[in-house]
């Protein structure tokens, strides 16, 4: 949403940017605050741990894409996580 609050800004559409930088705060406060709290109190968990089970899980889906990509090659034969069907 920055990119495009930065064009609109910078083509003249200043309402249009601020409106899309405080739609990104809102966003960014209930993804970073409340989403915690909330999956948390589901499942009876401190926030603390909840944010470090998301942050971790992040972490380990970013290893598993790096395992499962292409080796610089666009053979799908060669793709490690490749579907045999």
């Amino acid at each position: 949403m920055i990119p495009w609050a930065i064009i609109a800004a910078v083509t003249g559409d200043i309402s249009l940017a601020i409106g899309l930088f405080i739609l990104y705060v809102i966003v960014m406060f209930q993804r970073q605050i409340l989403e915690p709290k909330i999956v948390g109190a589901k499942i009876g968990v401190h926030p603390i741990f909840t944010l470090i089970a998301m942050y971790t899980g992040f972490r380990l889906i970013g290893v598993l894409r790096n395992v499962c990509r292409t080796n610089n090659t666009n053979n799908p034969k060669k793709h490690i996580c490749y579907n045999h069907r």
